[in-house]
């Protein structure tokens, strides 16, 4: 999906989000588990909700939300992160 956030978002907002799209997609590769992965990707750079990923991973939503919590623990030591984070 590549549609701004909200109706309120900029040009840059969108160009922002789309370099740090770019740069979480080698990132989850580094995520421990297939399911956690899907619903990390669907999430964050396909803008699905997290219904939609428990309907497609038959999960419940609870499940979904703490795969997408674990995903961003293991994601917030990165450096790259970090450094990007640092930048914007």
């Amino acid at each position: 999906m590549n549609a701004p956030l909200c109706n309120h978002d900029t040009p840059q907002d969108f160009a922002i989000l789309e370099e740090l799209k770019q740069l979480l997609k080698p990132l989850s590769k580094t995520l421990s588990f297939k399911k956690q992965i899907h619903a990390f990707r669907a999430f964050y750079l396909d803008g699905e909700t997290t219904q939609q990923i428990a309907l497609s991973l038959e999960l419940t939503v609870g499940s979904v939300k703490a795969y997408l919590y674990e995903a961003r623990k293991q994601l917030r030591g990165n450096p790259q992160i970090q450094e990007w984070v640092r930048l914007y």
